[in-house]
C-alpha cells in the first residue's frame, strides 16, 4: 500500500490545525462568559440578572425542553450514522486481505 501523496497529508495537518484553534477558541469564549466577559452579559445585566423570556417575563421551560430535546437528538442522529458508517468500512476490510501475507 502507498502512502498517500504529500499535498493530502499536509490538507489533514492543515485541518487539524484549523480544528485545534476553533476548540480552543471556543474554550477561551467559555471563559470569559463564565467569568461575566461575554458579549451578552451587558443584555443579561440590564435584564436585570434574569434568563426571561415570553410575555409573562418567566423562563420558558417548554421551549427550552423543545431546544434540549432537539439536540440530543440531532447529537444522537449524526453519531449514529458515523458509527454506521465507520462499521461498514471496518467490516468490509475484515477478511478481504490475503492471510498467508502475514504468516
Amino acid at each position: 500500500m502507498k502512502p498517500p501523496p504529500a499535498s493530502a497529508r499536509w490538507a489533514v495537518f492543515g485541518f487539524g490545525v484549523v480544528a485545534y484553534l476553533v476548540g480552543l477558541g471556543a474554550l477561551a469564549a467559555l471563559a470569559l462568559v463564565m467569568r461575566g466577559l461575554g458579549p451578552f452579559d451587558r443584555a443579561f445585566a440590564q435584564a436585570g440578572g434574569k434568563l426571561t423570556g415570553g410575555v409573562s417575563g418567566t423562563p420558558d421551560l417548554a421551549l427550552a425542553l423543545l431546544v434540549d430535546v432537539g439536540l440530543l437528538a440531532g447529537f444522537g442522529l449524526q453519531h449514529s450514522v458515523m458509527a454506521r458508517s465507520l462499521r461498514g468500512r471496518l467490516g468490509s476490510r475484515v477478511g478481504t486481505e490475503d492471510d498467508s501475507e502475514h504468516a
